[in-house]
């Protein structure tokens, strides 16, 4: 049991350190652990993807299934795939996922199956990325949709990216996320009128808090705005709220300069979109 909690306890280690950027001190942790299991190994495999350094994870896998036979698990398969999304390694992560389910004999969850459609999207294989998507046994969700808008924006695909963003409404209809990209989207191509369509349906579905009230700054932030600025000033006034209820010494003073932050960029793209006419 000792020995067992020992590698937990470096699992959580490697995991730490990792999140943290020092993937020396991870390595540093593995070494020093005598018995190695699964768990520690997929560890250090997914450290090496957050930390950029996808070569290294692919040649940890490697030498695990050759020299060590490991028997990989789903969770080893995920951590893998999301070094080859983050390395922009496609070959690698097709042929692993192949023998993920000829060799290994598992079926790949929908976390797999992100990983891949997230690594054909990130670097352009839009089409790729959407025909997984329909063979896939399961529903795409709203991690899979907002990765794949995300990477439409990128590569400024209109059709894809609308269909992406009007599948993330459908789920989540207030939330504002995928309406700006996907106005974003249109913005780039020229198309104004429909980036202005978007912005209206989202000023329409998305409820906004009053501004003005909290801690007396006097904040306030135009009435049927949807610039990106929105995603910046709600939760300056939820912090705002969380501080005056709470008492907190400086938190009024605190939230009053992030509000003030906030409100200049709001400003500065409300003018962008509307041509300085705020009464747009």
């Amino acid at each position: 049991m000792g020995s067992e909690r020992n590698v937990y306890v470096a699992s959580a280690l490697i995991d730490m350190y990792s999140k943290g950027g020092d993937i020396d001190e991870a390595q540093c942790v593995l070494d020093q652990t005598s018995k190695k299991n699964t768990v520690l190994w997929t560890s250090m495999i997914m450290g090496y993807a957050q930390c950029g350094r996808g070569l290294d994870a692919l040649e940890l896998f490697d030498y695990l299934l050759t020299k060590k036979e490991l028997i990989p698990d789903h969770v080893c398969f995920t951590a893998f795939l999301t070094a080859c999304n983050h390395a922009g390694f496609i070959n690698k992560g097709e042929e692993y996922f192949n023998k993920m389910i000829t060799k290994y004999g598992l079926s790949p969850d929908i976390d797999i199956y992100a990983c891949l459609i997230d690594l054909y999207a990130r670097n352009g294989n839009l089409r790729k990325a959407t025909d997984l998507m329909e063979e896939m046994p399961y529903d795409p969700n709203c991690i899979i949709w907002s990765s794949f808008l995300s990477a439409c924006k990128i590569y400024g695909d209109v059709e894809l990216g609308r269909e992406a963003a009007n599948q993330l409404i459908k789920m989540e209809p207030c939330n504002a996320a995928p309406y700006l990209t996907l106005a974003h989207i249109y913005t780039t191509k020229g198309l104004w009128n429909k980036a202005s369509e978007v912005r209206s349906l989202m000023q329409q579905r998305v409820k906004r808090k009053p501004a003005g009230w909290s801690l007396g700054v006097g904040f306030s932030a135009h009435s049927e705005y949807g610039g990106p600025g929105t995603l910046l000033v709600d939760p300056f006034i939820d912090m705002a709220d969380i501080v005056n209820d709470r008492g907190l010494p400086g938190g009024p003073q605190a939230a009053r300069t992030a509000i003030n932050w906030a409100q200049a960029h709001v400003d500065k793209d409300w003018n962008e979109w509307t041509g300085g006419n705020s009464n747009q």
